[in-house]
This record gives structure tokens, sequence and C-alpha cells, in this order.
């Protein structure tokens, strides 16, 4: 399927776009989770960089939504990776825990963008690949941000001891003006042809991509088991900063290296996507329980060990599966999805899901920084261990409390 897919021209431009904007992406995540640990020393302060860059997604999702779906995605993709790369650059004037805020701002304002360059995104499949590839061309879109961080976090970790966040800034810069260049040259990117030629308000254009969440009973499904398990995923970000410093005193290069494990396991869940990308939903649903049952036990036994060899082995464990699990449900997401509402579901997931990850990924600072920073991975690890139970228990005695297709549309 890959050997079939790399003949496209439009695959190779999006891809190889999607590479280098996140490798300029893992620079700017890097460099300001460390700087802003290294200004403050507080799990806490690291987890607002999450909240506040998460933060925007919960309405800009809508907006990037009905713009995938009713405008040029080929002039807003770009603009949206020009705009941003320019925004971060005002890191540069971020000195002294004083003028930490203005990290907060900047990922908040970029976030903003990103957030409608997603929805955009996940609907160019459609545009741009041909109907019989568009799941493995799904796998290796979704799997292109945390590919790079193999090499990418590694290096940011060792440009950002020896030259500081300035160097990292520049390059995310420039990686994100060659990306937004090849997007602009996909002539096949555009405006996807809506069924009905009636025009309709945006709460309209809105709410449609949810009534096809809700009157599909495995899309319904599958949207609330990913926002529930999040709970216990959101803890990633604090976990990936705060292990390789307090645990294992591996400073800067340690968290870049730890970056750099979880784009490894996620090459490996690519791997695997791909072996079973023409599998059907079943077969996902079917997987889905245990890989987060695994996922849990692999972070309480990371947050109990001592050995950083040891952790990195764990850590690697915990994210191949993670990411196989997330490429499912992305699956599920494509196969259960109409094209001409693709950029609006994924914007309804995407902004309940950060609703969640900004409570608790908060919720987990605290922790970090009351108990302590093992706290974290344990707490999440054993929710969990416990969540696809509880789950299967909660769904099997009462389904209507998940599954909304009873409804009628208004």
């Amino acid at each position: 399927m890959f050997t079939a897919l790399i003949k496209s021209s439009n695959f190779r431009r999006l891809f190889t776009a999607l590479l280098l904007s996140s490798t300029g992406l893992w620079f700017y995540y890097v460099g300001v989770s460390v700087l802003v640990y290294h200004l403050t020393g507080s799990a806490l302060s690291v987890g607002i960089i999450f909240m506040t860059r998460q933060a925007p997604v919960i309405f800009f999702s809508f907006v990037g939504g009905v713009i995938a779906d009713h405008y040029n995605k080929r002039l807003v993709m770009p603009m949206c990776k020009l705009l941003s790369a320019l925004t971060i650059l005002f890191i540069f004037f971020v000195n002294t825990t004083q003028d930490v805020w203005l990290i907060y701002v900047i990922g908040f304002v970029s976030a903003c963008l990103g957030s409608t360059f997603q929805p955009c995104r996940m609907a160019a499949i459609h545009d741009v690949i041909d109907p019989a590839l568009q799941k493995t061309a799904n796998v290796y879109f979704n799997a292109a941000e945390n590919l790079t961080m193999i090499f990418s976090a590694s290096l940011a970790g060792v440009l950002y001891a020896a030259y500081g966040i300035q160097i990292l800034l520049v390059l995310n810069f420039i990686l994100n003006i060659f990306s937004a260049l090849l997007i602009f040259s996909i002539r096949d990117l555009g405006i996807t042809k809506q069924i009905s030629s009636v025009t309709s308000s945006f709460k309209q254009r809105v709410l449609a991509g949810w009534r096809c969440i809700r009157t599909t009973p495995k899309l319904n499904k599958m949207f609330h088991y990913n926002v529930y398990s999040q709970i216990g995923f959101c803890a990633y970000f604090i976990i990936i900063t705060i292990y390789p410093i307090k645990l294992f005193s591996l400073d800067s290069q340690g968290v870049g290296f730890f970056y750099s494990i979880y784009g490894l396991g996620t090459v490996i869940a690519l791997l695997f996507s791909t072996y079973v990308s023409q599998k059907d939903v079943l077969f996902y649903e079917t997987l889905r329980p245990y890989l987060v049952f695994v996922h849990g036990l692999f972070f309480v036994f990371l947050s109990l060990t001592s050995s950083a060899a040891f952790g990195m082995i764990l850590f690697l464990a915990a994210t191949t599966t993670y990411m196989i699990y997330y490429l499912s449900q992305e699956n599920i997401k494509l196969l259960l999805t109409d094209k001409i509402y693709m950029g609006r579901v994924s914007a309804f997931q995407n902004s309940i899901t950060i609703i969640v990850l900004i409570i608790f990924s908060t919720v987990y600072g605290k922790i970090g920084d009351l108990l302590s920073v093992r706290a974290i991975g344990l707490s999440a690890g054993l929710f969990l261990v416990f969540f696809p139970l509880l789950y299967e228990l909660l769904y099997s005695l009462g389904p209507k409390t998940f599954s909304m297709e009873s409804e009628t549309s208004s």
C-alpha cells in the first residue's frame, strides 16, 4: 500500500510538508517546555503550557471544521503554518520568570491557528488521495507529527543546551515556510463539494457534524471512548518533560531523548497500523480495550522505576501502545464518517477531548507539585488500567448514557 501511496505526488508533497512543520513544532515544544521548567521549577507551570496550547481548540476546531468543509484548504493551510511560525518568534523576548506569561499567550495564539489547520488536514485526505488508499494515507498523516520526534526532539535538546532556545525558534520558522510552500503547490486541494446547495448558518454547519456523530452508533461510541480515555492519556505531556529531569536527572538532553523515544514508538505503531490498515471496524474495536489496559500498566511501572534505561524501555512500550490505539481510533473515524462531515466531526472530537485535557493536565501538574512527580504517572496509569472494564460495564448497563443515536435531529 505504501508503494502505491508514494507514487502519488499529492501524498509526497503533503506528507513532506507535515514532516517539515512537525520537525519545527518539536523544536518549539521541547524548547519552551525546558525553558519554562528551568525558569519556574514547577510541574504546574509546564502543565499550563499544555493548557494554553490546547484551550483554543475548544472553539477554533469548530471554525476549522467549517472552514475545512466549505473553504479553500490550499490557501487556509499554508496561511495557518506561516502565521503560527511568525507568532512563535516572539518567544525571543522571554528571558526571566516574569516573562513566562508571554509563552502562554504565544502558545494560545499558535494553537488557534493549529486548531484551524488540523480539521483541514483531515479533510484534505478526501481531496488528494485515491479512495482505495485513504486508510493507509490516514495512518501516515496522523503519525507524521510524531515520526519526526525520533531525531528532532533529541536534536532540540542538544541545540537548546548549546545555543539556547533562539536557534530552535529560527529553525521552526524556516521549516514552516517550506511546509507552507509545499502545501500551496498541491493543486488538487480545494473546497469540499457539499451535497446541499442551500446556504446555512455557521451554527447549522457546526451542528451537522454533531448530528453525524450522534446518529452513527459506532462513531458515537468511539467519540465517547476517546474523550474519557484522555483523562489518563493527558498525563503524557507532563511526564515526558518532568520525568527525564526529576526522576532520571537527564536535563534538557533527556527531555529531547524521551521525545525521540516517543517518535520511535510511533514508527513501530505505524508499521503495525499499516499492516492492519485494511481491517474492519470490529477489529479496531476489539483491540481498543487491550491497548488502553496495557498502556496503563506501562505508565505505572514507569513511575515506579528509578533506572533511566528501564524507564526509557517502559516509555517506548507505553508510546507504542498509545500510538497504535490512536491510529486505530482515527481509522474508525475515517471508515464511519462521510467525507462532507469529516472536518466537523474531527473538530467536535478535538474540542471535547481538549476540555478533558485542560482540566486533567492541570490536575496532574498539581498532583506533581503537592505529592511527587511519580504520583502523576501512577494516578494516570491506574485510571487507564481500570477504564476499559468500567466503560464496558457502564455501557452494557445503560448504553443510552453513551449513545445518542435515538435522538432526533434538530
